[in-house]
């Protein structure tokens, strides 16, 4: 009898479900990261997605043209992701052997790949076109306005402080370790010291930013009572925060 089935031939419930909500976010940061390590196309998408999104911040794009942008952007993702996880199904069913029916649902799968792709092209040259223009010849930049709202600046920091700590767990990976449980740096301790290092830059307040800090330390040190980070990955996750905060809210202090 196979393992991953019971004494009635049906798959057991552990071979179907995870564990818990933990378990369900590690396998998919598990699938983007690993598909964003093993292909080269993936690769390439992630670098144009940064790209447009950086480029929104310097335009006049809405918001609406933004959610437009940002659509076509994870419509690309989806299709990589899809037609991924769709060749390594046909590789594992064909055992590496050259199969006529295999090829074409490759080329299928490739196939929608572009389809998006071209989609995502053809939308941001319609969004995006008439505004560099207006850039080039103005000089009008919205970068100014993004920069000079603590609102956006927060979210950025958090988003690029996220970003930051899973590409240096999937760098340094650690065994027995997750994208959110463990790894090089602790998430919870550099997430907790941007929001400090925030809120007490823009409340210029002896004991708010003592408050702040004393907060900060009590979610650093639980990471490492609960044995989830040594002292030093929770220590490099605060100066990760610290760091990134102070980047871009250098002109409030």
């Amino acid at each position: 009898m196979r393992k991953d089935l019971d004494e009635k031939g049906k798959p057991k419930k552990s071979f179907l479900n995870n564990k818990s909500m933990i378990d369900t976010l590690n396998n998919a940061l598990n699938g983007i990261i690993g598909a964003v390590r093993s292909e080269r196309n993936m690769k390439i998408h992630l670098f144009a997605a940064i790209l447009v999104i950086g480029a929104s911040l310097v335009l006049n794009v809405s918001r609406i043209e933004l959610a437009i942008l940002s659509i076509c952007i994870i419509l690309v993702f989806i299709t990589e992701f899809v037609n991924t996880a769709i060749e390594e199904i046909v590789d594992m069913t064909t055992q590496g052997r050259y199969s006529k029916s295999a090829k074409t649902i490759k080329d299928i799968s490739a196939g929608a790949v572009f389809v998006t792709a071209v989609n995502a092209v053809l939308v941001g040259y319609l969004i995006m076109y008439e505004k560099v223009k207006q850039v080039i010849l103005t000089g009008n930049f919205a970068l100014k306005r993004v920069f000079s709202a603590p609102s956006h600046l927060t979210f950025l920091a958090v988003g690029l402080v996220l970003i930051a700590v899973l590409l240096l767990k999937g760098l340094f990976y650690k065994k027995n370790t997750t994208h959110l449980q463990g790894g090089t740096v602790s998430g919870h301790s550099a997430l907790a010291f941007t929001l400090a290092t925030i809120g007490s830059i823009l409340a210029s307040n002896f004991e708010v930013t003592v408050i702040f800090f004393i907060v900060a330390a009590l979610v650093a040190e639980a990471r490492v009572e609960g044995k989830l980070h040594t002292i030093g990955e929770v220590v490099l996750g605060a100066i990760l925060g610290i760091s990134i905060s102070l980047l871009l809210f250098w002109k409030y202090l």
